[in-house]
């Protein structure tokens, strides 16, 4: 436990429960907090030895490199248990390591990597079901531990026996260079992203720069502006001998002003807004006040800044200072949920949400990821992010708008558009390092002078026509296109070809066969202009059931999202990614006779128990569901009745015993081994998977798990 003196410096605290306590000081430069492992008492009165004031977290000096202060490997999480692995990286951050090395099972790398940017996150093989084995401390013991000085041990590895056996020998094996194994209990702020890590953890004590507030900035620019006028220099006179920053004339007290933005200084919660007389004496918080003046609402930019070296100590964490003497490091680890990741401005879940399973994205993704339509539905970034952490080698996408979101979210993977791109995107695109898409001589003729424009080549791929007769060059007009990408020279490169197939998930390939049979002589043509060119054709059907159709690069797109095309299911495993589900709002009884909904189209036969849910075809359950689809509530399928609405669904629920508002309506996916698949609510309401998952509208949040 860390502790505070009357000087807010750090000291440690040493407990003792019914299991080992173990504690770590690496030489008196690194001290990471200790939990008691696996204790079932509350950790409220623990016996407490004498207090080691002496080990203490050194200062750090404002030129210090984070080197110089160890690294921290932390070995935490399991399936389903993410947001354990995310507060023990960022609370070994804001305990005063270093180098963090967070060490996860290699199913939860994708989401460890997107949340925690603070921290060095490392995949480890699993040793089943996302958890740790024997493999896992395998990989930790010869890649991590070698340049690591402590290694933290949890929390959220789970009570599997192969784990707790593998770590156990894992400790065994480490004496001296462990800190405990987490959670110790107790309420605890959660804690703060958007690199709060690095500015807590940044320079403090003597020496300290200290930012000016944008409101003086603004002051200082308008005095200097002021200055330049007939009687700036008398006004600066002036002003400085009223204390009163230069260029500003006094405001009437009689005058009213508005409230100061959250973003304008640090207005304290329940200011008055208007007209707020300061205290006798002066100014409480340090300034010059004007006893009949009136004081600024919030007082965020009138505070007066700091002068001198800051007198916070080194490395402790403020939010720790603030609690108090008994601050607790380890509890920062007990937030195991994943509800902690809600990007919900509401306390609590959302009435509606879609889970992303990001291990699931991961394991499923390879080659050219198609991540157009929104991610299909999944999230365009966070699906980007998946895969390319899973090991796809390229991404595509349907459209400028959907490349360009991509690299304004700092993805840099290489993106091919397999649509249509207007001339007016095409010098954005080649900045971009986008590959652009071509299938006729007009566009190849643009493309080659916007990037002649644009001083550096456009790389693109030729699409041909096979045979869907949708977008794709005449094969009778592919040499001519060809000719003219090579006599572009420098301004155009051929990157790669490829065609798409019709029915590659029809019973009979014969059409597929055909397609590919049409497609080879175009290889081999483009071979003569760029040898390196890449092919690629197969779809997931045709890159599940056809090999020979592989060739470089293959285009996934449902497969990678958990389902396959029925004439390919179960050639592969596949886990589907999306669970969308949302609370019922009310549960009560009609009676026999009544009816429900819009154009009163489903007639209670007996009385009936109803609950409405908050979901409807503006969120993605589509009005085909209309008295023909089912949502899972309680693990039962309940039928919806009625039409569907925009925002709501009335289901059936006299099946299920004990529910009421709150309780979760699962509307594709699922729970444990009762599962509602996209396919399944497509062929109730007339359509396929692909629909169906594209259809999650944008205003359900998406949210990793």
């Amino acid at each position: 436990e860390v502790a505070y003196d009357d000087h807010g410096a750090p000291w440690i605290r040493l407990l003792r429960g019914p299991a080992p306590a173990v504690s770590i000081s690496h030489e008196g430069d690194l001290v990471v907090a200790v939990a008691v492992a696996g204790s079932p008492d509350p950790l409220d009165r623990p016996p407490v030895l004498p207090p080691h004031p002496d080990l203490r977290l050194p200062p750090r000096s404002p030129d210090a490199n984070k080197g110089d202060f160890g690294t921290v490997a932390v070995l935490a999480g399991a399936h389903g248990f993410s947001g354990a692995a995310y507060l023990a990286g960022m609370g070994a951050a804001r305990g005063g390591a270093g180098r963090i090395r967070l060490c996860v099972p290699l199913s939860l790398f994708p989401i460890v990597a997107v949340k925690c940017t603070e921290v060095m996150a490392n995949g480890l093989p699993d040793g089943g079901a996302g958890t740790v084995g024997e493999d896992s401390v395998a990989a930790l013991e010869r890649d991590h531990l070698p340049v690591s000085d402590v290694l933290v041990a949890g929390p959220g590895l789970g009570q599997a026996p192969r784990t707790l056996g593998a770590v156990a020998a894992l400790l065994e094996r480490l004496p001296g260079r462990l800190a405990a194994v987490g959670p110790a209990g107790g309420p605890h702020p959660p804690p703060r992203g958007d690199g709060a890590a690095d500015r807590d953890l940044g320079p403090r004590g003597p020496g300290r720069a200290h930012r000016r507030r944008p409101a003086l900035r603004r002051r200082e620019r308008r005095g200097a502006r002021a200055e330049g006028g007939r009687d700036g220099d008398r006004r600066s006179r002036r002003a400085a001998r009223r204390g009163r920053p230069p260029g500003r004339r006094p405001r009437h007290r009689g005058h009213r002003r508005r409230p100061r933005r959250a973003h304008r200084g640090d207005a304290r919660r329940g200011a008055r807004a208007f007209r707020r007389r300061p205290r006798r004496g002066g100014d409480p918080r340090g300034g010059r006040g004007r006893g009949r003046g009136r004081a600024r609402s919030g007082g965020g930019a009138r505070r007066r800044r700091a002068r001198g070296p800051s007198r916070r100590p080194g490395t402790a964490a403020p939010d720790a200072r603030r609690r108090g003497d008994d601050a607790v490091i380890a509890d920062r680890f007990d937030l195991c949920g994943d509800l902690a990741a809600w990007p919900n401005p509401i306390e609590g879940r959302p009435v509606k949400w879609a889970e992303i399973d990001a291990g699931a994205l991961a394991a499923n993704a390879g080659a050219i990821a198609m991540v157009k339509a929104n991610g299909y539905g999944h999230g365009a970034v966070l699906a980007a992010r998946c895969m390319v952490a899973g090991g796809a080698r390229w991404l595509g996408v349907s459209s400028p708008e959907e490349a360009v979101q991509l690299r304004d979210a700092g993805i840099e993977a290489p993106m091919l558009i397999v649509g249509w791109s207007p001339p007016s995107a095409h010098r954005a695109l080649i900045a971009a390092s986008v590959d652009i898409t071509v299938y006729d001589l007009a566009e190849v003729e643009t493309l080659s002078v916007r990037a002649r424009a644009a001083g550096r080549p456009a790389r693109v791929h030729l699409k041909v026509d096979s045979g869907m007769s949708r977008l794709g060059a005449p094969l009778d007009q592919v040499h001519a296109i060809l000719r003219a990408i090579r006599d572009a020279g420098p301004h155009l490169r051929l990157a790669g070809v490829f065609t798409h197939f019709a029915d590659a998930d029809a019973e009979d390939p014969a059409f597929t066969r055909y397609q590919h049979e049409r497609f080879l002589p175009v290889v081999d043509a483009a071979g003569d202009v760029d040898p390196d060119v890449l092919v690629h054709c197969a779809n997931s059907a045709a890159a599940l059931r056809f090999p020979e159709m592989r060739h470089d690069l293959v285009r996934p797109g449902i497969a990678l999202y958990g389902y396959a095309p029925p004439e390919s299911a179960g050639v592969v495993p596949l886990r589907p990614a999306l669970t969308f589900a949302a609370c019922v709002t009310q549960v009560k009884t009609v009676r026999a006779g009544d009816t429900v909904g819009y154009g009163r189209t489903w007639t209670a036969e007996r009385d009936t128990r109803l609950a409405t849910v908050a979901a409807g075809y503006a969120d993605g359950v589509h009005r085909t569901q209309s008295n023909r689809g089912h949502v899972l509530i309680g693990g039962v399928r309940c039928p919806i009745v009625g039409r569907v609405s925009m925002d709501m669904i009335s289901v059936d629920v006299s099946a299920v015993d004990g529910i009421g508002p709150g309780d979760e309506a699962i509307v594709i996916g699922g729970r444990d081994t009762v599962h509602l698949g996209a396919d399944e609510v497509g062929e109730a309401g007339g359509t396929v998977a692909y629909e169906v998952l594209c259809a999650v509208s944008a205003r359900v949040p998406r949210i990793l798990v």
